[in-house]
């Protein structure tokens, strides 16, 4: 399947053309899931109240993983991100969130990590289209000077663009982990890039909070491109280099074969129903905050192990994977 063919997600009139609309305005996944062949689901309520998407991923509320404040304390309790992860996941009450967010280590570095479900899945399938692909991605420079050990490594990817024939997106990762000693926690949780500049990225990060809103405006956030380039980066060493470290101490959530159904559902089979600028009710596809809430959805009825816990042995290898 050609790039045009793989990412092309259908419009409103191609989800509803030909089926019967089954409505609803609540136990949406079970409705999902009822869907017959020749049915699709139209929802009858906004899903938040936020004006435009991008808006809900800079705003919204996110799920703050419960974890050691200390790098004394992540030596002493050895426990990787995932398992901090799966832990805080577990104790969700609400689905409401627009990512998970934790904040560094280092007493240098406090600006919150914010990783969304929506770019955990999609960043999934991009790695997926790349490693069945001849254009994919290419690790373009690695600094393995001593400094890795204490600060983490400096590592340059090419990855492709997912629109034909745009050129391919470099991205630098800074305190990437890739030495198996007690910095690497500290390394780990200051992941961050320089050099990547997609549409996405920008408005993602450009975030002004209102006088009144409590938290920092400021934060760092991972789009699609970059998660695509760190699970590219876990194959490039475990099977260059024999190295596990980049996939111990990984910060994404990668999904399971459950929730990548449900992407496909949710972008083939559900239509939303909103007024458009002359106030008439019109049919559209989810956007990514709406799809955002569906994933903490499925979290919160299945449990995280299910739906972002990925396991060879139950899902098979990403690569793999059927999106």
């Amino acid at each position: 399947m050609n790039k045009s063919q793989y990412f092309r997600k259908p419009t409103a009139k191609e989800i509803t053309k030909g089926k019967s609309a089954l409505e609803a305005d609540s136990n949406l996944i079970n409705a999902i899931e009822s869907l017959k062949e020749d049915q699709f689901l139209r929802i009858k309520r906004e899903l938040h109240s936020f004006e435009k998407p991008k808006k809900f991923i800079r705003h919204a509320p996110d799920l703050k993983i419960v974890m050691p404040s200390t790098i004394r304390e992540h030596i002493e309790a050895r426990k990787t991100p995932v398992i901090y992860r799966l832990e805080t996941m577990k104790d969700i009450k609400d689905p409401y969130y627009a990512c998970y967010s934790h904040v560094p280590l280092r007493t240098n570095d406090r600006t919150t990590r914010r990783i969304s479900l929506v770019n955990c899945v999609d960043g999934a399938q991009l790695y997926a289209y790349m490693q069945n692909n001849s254009a994919g991605a290419k690790v373009l420079d690695f600094d393995e000077s001593l400094k890795a050990e204490k600060e983490g490594a400096q590592v340059i990817v090419s990855i492709p663009s997912r629109t034909p024939k745009q050129s391919n997106h470099k991205i630098k990762f800074i305190s990437f982990p890739v030495i198996d000693n007690e910095n690497k926690y500290a390394i780990a949780y200051s992941l961050r890039t320089e050099g990547h500049d997609c549409m996405d990225k920008l408005i993602t990060n450009t975030s002004f909070n209102l006088p009144y809103f409590k938290k920092d405006s400021h934060f760092v956030s991972f789009c699609d491109h970059e998660i695509a380039a760190y699970l590219h980066l876990i194959d490039y060493f475990h099977n260059e280099k024999k190295n596990v470290t980049p996939y111990q101490m990984s910060l994404f959530a990668i999904p399971t074969n459950k929730i990548i159904e449900l992407k496909k559902d949710l972008e083939n089979k559900v239509v939303i129903e909103k007024p458009n600028k002359e106030g008439l009710l019109m049919d559209y596809p989810l956007t990514e905050s709406e799809k955002e809430l569906f994933y903490w959805a499925a979290v919160n009825k299945y449990g995280p192990e299910k739906t972002f816990y990925r396991k060879n042995t139950k899902d098979g290898l990403l690569k793999d994977a059927h999106f």
